[in-house]
């Protein structure tokens, strides 16, 4: 008798005993049947023929197509099921708006859309109402789906229960969130799992009860081609013997469609022509797809139904491309060819691929292309393979694109057909069919077969964050039927009855044209084994088809009828009875050893089962099929019954609607936005019952009225609760099956405590599971006194509930069925890492924290949001919560966007997290002292785990706009994509999201990644922050936070976690290669293993046997014997019921791990055990990181740091007999010794585990190096080099590396205590008088120092040492040097760590060179230092800093602008003279030489001896702020004053006291007068607050008239009037004397793109009289100017020739309300101020008197820059003008001013000597033009406006002469395409189009010259002509100086822009294009920019021959500084500023 036979007889006799109730024996028999071999653990598949994966199930819908059937039925028919966006989403019309322009709208109204996406069968999967409604529609649909593949594959849940079946889902979109905040519902704690991408995997595998790994995959649109390629690889490992793997893609609000449209990703018309020459875009589309996997030879073996088989898979990543959303064909390519090649498939057997194909110009040849290249390795022939898209049909859908591809093949496959591809008509222009081996299929066909060969396709995935996948799939090998059977047994069953009339209306309505492919003896098989049985059953017996299709259609009509019968066991359950049990099992094998023509016995045999089935015996029915070569087949699935769970309230407007004033739905978001409360669902039933049930028995009567009444009373309260009617709870039932779990049975027992006044623990369900055993519980409990009568009773004393831990089924599982085998893998070492904590910036400030016992917990910042608003006690009040406390991280606004190449722009709306990331993974890289150029191209994977972002949000309620780049800085596939792209690194590059797990589930991802050698290296990080209190809200009402702040682990008080935010990431490598490159080993990766609880008591409940299964399955993965771990950091969330499940997993893991080594029972602790929560907090999806850096940084320092809060340990845990105990003290950590006296490496394990169920451990080992010979390395100067972007990060970096050399500090791998040991002996050596090797060896002899005229003076050394305080008493019972070693690590843990104060080593000194020389890329700015020593070095440093020079040792310079002086040097430079240098270790001439720019190859001075690489300081990216902004702020009314309305217009009056700071605090000539520069910040504020909008970006046309005197209080106005452009003010003096102040205009509209940042460190270089901001006050003070503390704000102003630049500060007492302002008063009169430098104070104290313009970019930071520079000489009436630029300290533009005027103010005056005004005015002028137009380096581009016109200046050209110079031309087009030899186009408003004209004159190659004739017609009249011009005549110029500067030409490039005027003059145009050539000039100098106008009566023609000679001419003049010229009458004219006298 088998095991399973065994058990079953068991539990029979337990039934008998009456030990074991009915309904458990019946779910304990379910759960032994014979299980399906396909999910038994087996060791990792081998050979190549085993890499074959069979798809056994599939299932989805699709737009048009409720399953795969309709929807092969749409694919052959060529219907295109994209619609107009249905009613029930959103408006479509209302979003929509052909112009891409126009914000939150959206080009596209169409899109793919699933039906019924509200209907929800939430009863069949135990959810209450609440629940389902606040779930994602796409957890829903994936829950049904999943189902259905399952049982499409022929498995139950009985089958699948507790077994390796892994769930691995594409998702990536999820807008629930949104669209529940739109409709303002309230946050309720269900949210928190409903909207979670982490749950959405997880809630199949706690429903089916798979403890298989459940991922969720986001890289966006090949996410679910990836999750099958994941699945695939968990198949080879072994990890899984079954998977699922899916994707979905909803869409629920518009916000997709308007983030996409904004992108110009979407096809206007709504139709995807892939491949077709009108493709313009993809249509958004909706699906859910699920296949099941299993490997072939175990499908086949199984008798499974094999729709296809997967012959090969890859996925790669894209790298660097022109962009991070740009496809790339060499990827694509590699991708393609390794899939081939490793997998041996010659893709000249294809005959199908079904492409990416999203019908983009650009991406489909891209795709034709790579493909193309791929197949012509293996075979030159053409047009044999058709290519297709389903996307033609359905749209893209997204996350499940992939998966919608592979259904399609499977189908055509199965069918061997090929339907068409739709709406292709002429092939793409850039696609050469012909040429290529693809023909597109424009009719569906039949797809023959070539001659001995399988069908086989391929599918192409390719997601716009980079990540490519690839798959080729092969039609199902030929079976074999098994053999016939006489009589048929067929079994049916749902859940309801309405539900079973369906199943068998379905299945009759199937069964005609299903038996012809099918036998009826394996339809009936499946039907038996390949279902789960549930209550409502009808059962069949027939001979054949045809009577069965009788038995069926009367059943139906409810006639009775022969060898039919059907049963309700909910309503009628039948007693059950073991013996009947028994008879029915061997009845099975009975009948089964039946002769196949014994056809009345077999009758009679399958009759008498019937019957048994239909009374609910559970029986084993494989054993009837015995031999029979049965198979499993597709059936009908289950149909669902569904009731709608839409979301009340309105649809979004465009006004009200999240596309207009938010950014993307955050893939796979979780927090962000209020979260519904969810009410009764819409109910739809239908259906009569399909059977006659009987009436269920009347209850017997119960004992007594009170126990009736309180099952009464229990009922409504667990029905209100559900939000469901009482009468729909069957009082037998668990409450589980109605979606009762941990966070409703917390509600239930407060709503019972309230009521009864009983203490209850939510923990006594699981011993009270049905209400009706609860309810005889609580009557045992309450007094008699409460019972009585129909009142509620008082509120009384707690009665507590004793409850032991939960039991469950899952308890019995025996750990010894867990693989004992695994592959042997070699270690992967950890090489570099970096991370940031809260108020831990680096891991080295972190474990100074951890050490220190520090709980780095604080309330809220004020600057994520102010949690007072949300406090309260969400009991009472909706969306507040009790907790203000969390770990955060500081600066998370704060990023190097200049550094990665990152706009401003894109960076404000770029998730914190990705900023945060990218900055850790370069810190990450440098730490493992490698150069991220090193990884540039290299099979580096990425694995990041995140769940959601709050930024969304952030943006959301700041009212940010959508920008293109909304979409791609909120996806969660970009964060690692990201990073892919930046360093083009091409190894796979994904998210993972497994909720509190995820961090540690990709590192498992990347080792197995590295394992299979899908990469090289790996960079693994986890990272979280909050920005939004939501998440707060919700998880604090689901009772999962600690409302005092602290994570109190393993304590008696914990009540909850704290949440937490931070990021690390770690580099990976396999040992023997980090070996070889010589790294710093930080620890190795021994073990890791993932698996999902399954089924437990809820879906958020933890499951201890699972998380005993990973641990067993990691240690034997990592082959240790554990008795030699020592450590483990716990998962430790703090919470009362946490906590013990997690310690009894540990415990029975390691139980289970003992037996298999043959250790008896631990007698003693010896395993310590803590949390890093305690310190920071819960990190949730990085939480697995911060524990993994904790304890690597814990194998660094030998020291195990306290684990806070533990006062009284939980009475739950109980650790006696178990190797563990609590580590509530900071402590040496030794190392073990083996029995030969070896020492062995400190192992450690880490605890993670999701809150969905999916758990994670990871087996670390301390790296104990192997001995090496030592390094005779002398002391001899070497190389200090550092580098950096700009000269204040190089500052930075000197500042942090010479503080690091000052600590000596470069870590060790195994040193740690080692260290501590070393010294200690040292120190007693000395003392004895011995060496100290004699006390290592034999520490016997320190009894000699115990004595006690020794003891002394030994107790002084230790404290002078390491600062321990130890008395003379406690030496007693020391008696070695390991006793004295603790007693000091005891006192002060970190001497542990403290390094020798000797200082570093000749090797040491030469690793810190050698990792700065190699490990470090080479920055722009560069220093150099000689230095022999780390004194040296440090000493160097230290001189630099203070501006000192070390001639002959310390150089500086910078890679471009040093140039000169590194040609200057000449051969000592060069190639052969440095490499002579480097041999013979010349030190100087290679620092110079680098330091100015020269390449060094350093191995050249090492020789085949390279030091070690070590971790030190990596590089101090620049803190800039970015940031989402809520626009520009309004004035305060300090500033402001009142408003009113007069008859002159609106009028602002404020009361000036002189007390205002920018009054009292500005002085000049002894009177308080009111700076100027407040008038332009008070019009500004004053026009926002009339406009209700923050619209002005800028001022023009300002004058003062007259200063306003503050001696005593007086009144000053504002007046507005109209404007054509803008709204003109007027600030006056009110009262007596009453006077103009100042005038101007302001400008209105949304802020221009700000210029090219400037380089503030070039511009100091050019100002060297620099001198303090006191020095120039004190100056200015004596000139008559007395500035006061609050206007003191210049730091240090510098000055040059003609320019000047000061660097302001804001003074802390006005940074508080600084928000208030956007042209501060203080800084911007600091702006005026800092004229001084230029103006040179002396007798004249200036006040401004006109400014031209003010451009305003952003508000004015308190740290900045002015850079100022003066424009015209100065006048006779002392005039004096200049431009400033106020910059970031970045040196990006804030505000730019130009034409600022200053004249001196006589003394004794109150107002300047004479008023006045400007004027332009022309002044003749001759310029030093040639004849000819000279040559020049580059081609000389002419942009002619259109075909005639180039053709006429080709031909002046020639006349002219410049035939001898390259000329290209430039035509206006609608995109960047080169359509002749010397002819391009290119769009004038986009600015891509430029770059590309210039890359298209090849590399490094820029034009000489450049003629811009564009602007040749008149400006019109209309709005259209002036939209047109501005492209033409503006952007288009702008565009191409940005193209030029960004470029950073070396050679001096001329650029003229032309245009004329008739008798009416100048165009205001062409003065905007001026200005826009003075700035562009000022910013880029190489760029020589002018304006030519040609002026006559008669417009001319600019490409006349006339006007080209002078405009040729003119460019080539060698006087390049006018910027506006003139030709008029045949005369040069240049603009300049004259000044016009006020009349009196």
């Amino acid at each position: 008798m088998d095991r399973e036979a065994l058990r079953r007889r068991d539990i029979l006799e337990k039934v008998a005993r009456r030990e074991l109730s009915r309904e458990e024996a019946m779910r304990l028999l379910k759960e032994t049947a014979p299980g399906p071999r396909p999910v038994a653990p087996v060791a990792a598949h081998g050979g190549a023929g085993s890499r074959d994966i069979a798809i056994i199930g599939m299932s989805g819908q699709f737009p048009g197509a409720p399953d795969v059937e309709r929807f092969w039925e749409n694919l052959l028919e060529g219907r295109d099921s994209v619609t107009s966006i249905p009613k029930d989403r959103w408006d479509g019309d209302a979003f929509y708006d052909p112009d891409p322009r126009v914000p939150g709208r959206s080009t596209c109204n169409r899109g793919g859309f699933l039906s019924d996406v509200d209907r929800f069968d939430r009863e069949f999967f135990g959810i209450s109402p609440r629940e389902a409604q606040l779930m994602d529609p796409q957890q829903r649909l994936f829950l049904q789906e999943a189902w259905r593949a399952l049982e499409d594959a022929g498995y139950s849940d009985t089958a699948l229960a507790e077994r390796s079946c892994g769930v691995y889902v594409g998702f990536g979109w999820s807008d629930y969130r949104l669209a529940m905040a739109e409709r303002d519902l309230v946050p309720e704690g269900y949210a928190l799992g409903g909207i979670s991408g982490a749950i959405l995997a997880a809630r199949i595998a706690y429903f089916l009860n798979l403890r298989g790994p459940a991922l969720t995959v986001d890289t966006a649109c090949s996410a679910s081609l990836v999750a099958i390629h994941l699945a695939c690889e968990s198949l080879w490992s072994g990890t899984v013997r079954m998977a699922l793997a899916a994707g979905v893609s909803l869409f629920m609000t518009p916000d997709v469609h308007v983030l996409a449209s904004k992108m110009g990703m979407l096809s206007t018309d709504g139709r995807c022509k892939t491949f077709d020459d009108e493709a313009n875009g993809f249509v958004p589309a909706e699906g859910v797809g699920v296949v099941v996997l299993k490997p072939l030879e175990d499908a086949l073996a199984d008798g499974d139904s094999i729709h296809a088989v997967i012959k090969a898979t890859g996925i790669n990543q894209d790298g660097k491309t022109n962009g991070i959303t740009a496809p790339s064909a060499p990827s694509q390519l590699a991708l393609e060819t390794g899939v081939y090649t490793r997998f041996g498939i010659d893709p000249g057997t294809l005959g199908y691929v079904e492409a990416h194909g999203t019908g983009t110009k650009l991406g489909d040849p891209i795709e034709i292309q790579a493909l193309s290249g791929a197949f012509s390795r293996f075979t030159d022939r053409k047009q044999f393979c058709a290519i297709g898209a389903v996307k033609t049909n359905i749209g893209h859908s997204i996350a499940a694109a992939g998966v919608a591809g592979v259904i399609k093949t499977a189908l055509c496959l199965k069918h061997r057909r090929i339907p068409r591809s739709l709406h292709f008509h002429k092939p793409n222009r850039h696609i050469d069919f012909a040429q290529t081996p693809f023909y597109v299929p424009t009719e569906t066909r039949d797809w023959p077969a070539e001659a001995g060969r399988p069908r086989r396709a391929a599918i192409s995935s390719f997601g716009f964050s980079g990540t490519n996948a690839h798959l080729v799939l092969e039609e199902a090998p030929a079976r074999k039927d098994g053999r016939p059977w006489p009589v048929h047994l067929a079994l049916f069953s749902a859940k309801t009855e309405s539900g079973l009339r369906r199943v068998l209306e379905r299945f009759l309505a199937w069964l005609p044209e299903g038996l012809s492919e099918r036998s009826l003896e394996d339809v009936t098989y499946t039907l038996q084994v390949g279902r789960s049985h549930f209550p409502v059953r009808c059962a069949l017996v027939a001979r054949d088809a045809a009577e069965l299709k009788a038995q069926l259609q009367a059943v139906l009509r409810g006639e009775a009828v022969e060898g039919a019968g059907s049963a309700n066991l909910e309503s009628n359950p039948v007693p059950w009875d073991a013996a009947r049990q028994s008879r029915g099992e061997a009845l099975l094998a009975e009948t089964a050893a039946l002769a196949p023509d014994a056809e009345t016995a077999c009758r009679n045999g399958l009759l008498a089962l019937k019957d048994l089935y239909l009374q609910g015996y559970a029986l084993p029915w494989e054993t009837l099929h015995h031999g029979g070569g049965r198979r499993r087949v597709s059936l009908p699935t289950y149909p669902f019954e569904g009731e709608r769970y839409g979301l009340p309230g309105p649809h979004p407007s465009p006004m009200t609607g999240s596309a207009a004033h938010s950014v993307s739905p955050t893939p796979g978001s979780t927090p962000g936005g209020p979260i519904a409360s969810a009410g009764k669902p819409v109910t739809e039933r239908s259906a009569a019952p399909v059977l006659a049930a009987k009436a269920p028995p009347a209850a017997a009567a119960p004992k007594d009225d009170s126990r009736e009444r309180l099952r009464k009373d229990l009922a409504r309260l667990a029905a209100e609760v559900l939000k469901l009617e009482p009468r729909e709870l069957d009082l037998r039932k668990p409450l589980s099956v109605y979606g009762f779990d941990s966070i409703l049975f917390t509600e239930l027992v407060g709503t019972l405590k309230r009521i009864y006044g009983v203490e209850l623990d939510a923990t006594v369900f699981f011993e009270h599971p049905t209400l009706l055993s609860f309810a005889d519980h609580l009557h045992g409990l309450l007094p008699e006194s409460a019972l009585r009568g129909d009142t509620l009773p008082e509120p009384q004393a707690a009665i507590a509930e004793a409850s032991a831990e939960p039991t469950r089924d899952a308890e019995a599982t025996d750990l010894s069925q867990v693989p004992t085998e695994a592959p042997t893998d070699e270690p992967i070492a950890i090489v570099g890492m970096a991370g940031r904590f809260p108020q831990s910036l680096e891991v080295d400030a972190f474990w100074e924290h951890l050490l220190a016992g520090d709980d780095l917990v604080t309330e809220v910042p004020a600057e994520r949001w102010d949690w007072r608003a949300y406090f309260g006690d969400p009991a009472k009040e909706s969306g507040k919560t009790r907790v203000k406390w969390g770990g955060f991280i500081d600066d998370v606004d704060r990023f190097d966007a200049l550094f990665f190449g990152i706009s401003p722009k894109e960076a404000e709306v770029m998730d914190p997290q990705q900023r945060l990331f990218l900055e850790t993974a370069w810190k990450a890289i440098e730490d493992s002292g490698h150069r991220t150029a090193e990884l540039w191209g290299s099979r580096t994977g990425v694995f990041v785990g995140m769940a959601a972002t709050d930024y969304p949000s952030v943006l959301a309620r700041q009212g940010s706009p959508v920008v293109p780049q909304s979409v791609t800085g909120s996806s969660r596939s970009i964060l690692p994509n990201r990073l892919s792209y930046l360093l083009n690194l091409r190894g796979p590059s994904e998210a993972v999201d497994t909720a509190c797990s995820s961090a540690l589930v990709a590192l498992h991802r990347a080792v197995q990644a590295l394992r299979r050698g899908e990469c090289d290296q790996a960079l693994v990080g986890g990272v979280h922050v909050m920005l939004d209190p939501d998440l707060f809200v919700i998880a604090d009402k689901g009772g999962l936070l600690s409302p005092d702040g602290r994570s109190k682990t393993f304590d008696a008080s914990a009540n909850g976690y704290v949440r937490g935010e931070g990021v690390a990431v770690v580099v990976l490598k396999p040992l023997r290669k980090a070996r070889k490159d010589g790294d710093t080993i930080h620890g190795l990766i021994r073990g890791v293993a993932i698996n999902h609880g399954g089924r437990s008591t809820s879906l958020t409940a933890p499951n201890p046997v699972a998380q005993a299964e990973a641990m067993v399955e990691a240690y034997t993965e990592a082959r240790i014997d554990p008795a030699t771990v020592t450590y483990v950091e716990a998962m430790g969330t703090g919470t009362a019921l946490g906590d013990p499940i997690e310690l009894n997993a540990l415990k029975k893991a390691f139980a289970e791990l003992y037996r298999r080594w043959d250790h008896p029972p631990a007698t003693q602790p010896h395993c310590g055990l803590g949390s890093v929560k305690t310190n920071i907090g819960h990190l949730e999806p990085a939480s697995g990181m911060a524990s993994l850096v904790k304890v690597l940084l814990s194998l660094r320092h030998g020291v195990l740091p306290a684990t806070l809060h533990v006062r009284d340990v939980n009475p739950r845990i109980q650790l006696e007999g178990s190797p563990f105990y609590l580590n509530r003290e900071a402590r040496p950590w030794p190392h073990l010794r083996d029995a030969k006296g070896n020492v062995v490496p400190r192992r450690a394990g880490v605890n993670s585990f999701g809150y969905g169920g999916v758990n994670a451990h990871v087996v670390l080992e301390e790296y104990l190096p192997p001995p090496q010979r030592e390094l005779a390395r002398r002391s001899e100067p070497g190389v200090l080099v550092l580098s950096a972007r700009d000269p204040e990060r190089l500052r930075a970096y000197a500042t942090l590396l010479r503080d690091a050399l000052g600590r000596s500090a470069v870590p060790r791998a195994g040193a740690s205590s080692e260290g501590l040991r070393e010294d200690v002996a040292a120190l007693c050596a000395e003392l004895l008088g011995v060496d100290a090797a004699e006390v290592l060896a034999d520490d016997s002899i320190l009894g000699a120092l115990l004595q006690r005229n020794v003891i002394g003076r030994l107790v002084e050394r230790i404290e002078e040492k390491w600062d321990v305080s130890l008395l003379p008493s406690e030496f007693v019972g020391v008696e070695g040097l390991g006793a004295l070693v603790e007693r000091i690590a005891r006192k002060r843990p970190q001497a542990v760590s403290a390094v020798r104060s000797e200082g570093l080593t000749p090797d040491d000194f030469a690793s810190v060179l050698y990792t700065l020389q190699v490990g470090r890329d080479a920055h722009d700015e560069r220093l150099a230092l000689v230095a022999s020593n780390a004194s040296e070095a440090r000493e160097g440093l230290d001189a630099w800093l203070r501006g000192q020079a070390l001639p002959g040792r310390l150089y500086q310079g910078h890679r471009k602008r040093s140039a000169e002086a590194l040609k200057a040097l000449g051969a000592k430079a060069e190639a052969p003279a440095l490499e002579d240098h480097l041999r013979h270790h010349h030190a100087a001439p290679v620092a110079e030489a680098w330091a100015l720019g020269a390449e060094v190859d350093w191995s050249r001075w090492y020789a085949e001896d390279p030091p070690r690489r070590v971790p030190l300081p990596t590089y101090p990216f620049a803190r800039t702020r970015y940031w989402a902004e809520a626009g520009t702020p309004h004035a305060p009314p300090a500033v402001l004053g009142t408003r009113a309305a007069s008859a002159e217009g609106t009028r602002f009056t404020h009361k000036l006291s002189g007390e205002e700071f920018f009054v009292r605090d500005h002085v000049i000539q002894g009177q308080r007068l009111l700076p100027g520069a407040v008038s332009l910040e008070l019009a500004r504020a004053a026009a926002v607050e009339l406009l209700g909008t923050a619209t002005v970006r800028g001022l023009r046309q300002v004058s003062w008239r007259r200063p306003v005197v503050v001696d005593a209080p007086r009144e000053v106005s504002l007046r507005f009037g109209g404007g054509e452009d803008g709204l003109d003010f007027e600030v006056a003096m009110d009262g007596e004397g009453a006077r103009e102040h100042a005038r101007g205009r302001l400008l209105l509209g949304t802020h221009r793109a700000a210029p090219a940042p400037i380089d503030v460190a070039s511009v100091l270089s050019r100002c060297p009289d620099r001198k303090p901001g006191t020095a120039w006050y004190e100056a200015l003070r004596q000139s008559g100017s007395d500035y006061g503390p609050s206007l003191r704000v210049i730091e240090e102003l510098a000055c040059g020739d003609h320019e000047s630049i000061a660097r302001l500060r804001l003074p802390d007492s006005l940074r508080e309300h600084r928000q208030d302002f956007v042209l501060h008063p203080a800084l911007m009169d600091g702006a005026f101020q800092s004229l001084a430098g230029l103006l040179r104070p002396g007798v004249f104290v200036y006040v401004p008197v006109a400014l031209e313009e003010l451009e305003l970019f952003g508000p004015v930071p308190p740290d900045c820059y002015v850079r100022a520079e003066e424009v015209a000489a100065p006048l006779a009436e002392g005039l004096r003008t200049f431009h400033l630029q106020v910059l970031d300290l970045e040196g990006r533009h804030v505000a730019r001013l130009r034409g600022l005027s200053v004249k001196p103010l006589e003394r004794g005056l109150t107002r300047p000597a004479a008023p006045f005004y400007c004027e332009r005015r022309w002044e003749l002028s001759h310029a030093q033009t040639p004849e000819a137009v000279p040559d020049t380096k580059g081609p000389l581009l002419v942009f002619g406006p259109d075909a005639a016109s180039v053709d006429r200046v080709r031909t002046h050209l020639e006349a002219l002469r410049v035939d001898s110079t390259e000329v290209l031309f430039v035509r206006p087009g609608e995109r960047f395409e080169r359509i002749g030899r010397d002819v391009f186009t290119v769009a004038p408003g986009r600015e891509e189009d430029f770059d590309r004209l210039l890359d298209a004159l090849g590399e490094g190659r820029l034009p000489g010259r450049l003629l811009h004739l564009w602007s040749e017609p008149p400006v019109g009249t209309d709005a259209e002509d002036l939209e047109q011009q501005l492209l033409l005549g503006f952007y288009s110029v702008a565009s191409l100086c940005r193209a030029l500067a960004s470029r950073k030409p070396k050679q001096r490039i001329q650029l003229l822009h032309a245009h004329a005027s008739g008798r009416d003059g100048s165009e205001p145009l062409y003065a905007a294009v001026a200005g826009l050539l003075r700035t562009a000039r000022m910013e880029s100098p190489a760029l020589a920019l002018r304006s030519v106008e040609l002026a006559d009566a008669e417009r001319p023609s600019l490409t006349a021959a006339p006007s080209l000679a002078v405009l040729l001419r003119e460019l080539g003049s060698v006087d390049g500084q006018d910027v506006e010229i003139q030709y008029r009458e045949g005369r040069r004219y240049v603009s300049s500023l004259g000044v016009l006298r006020e009349k009196h």
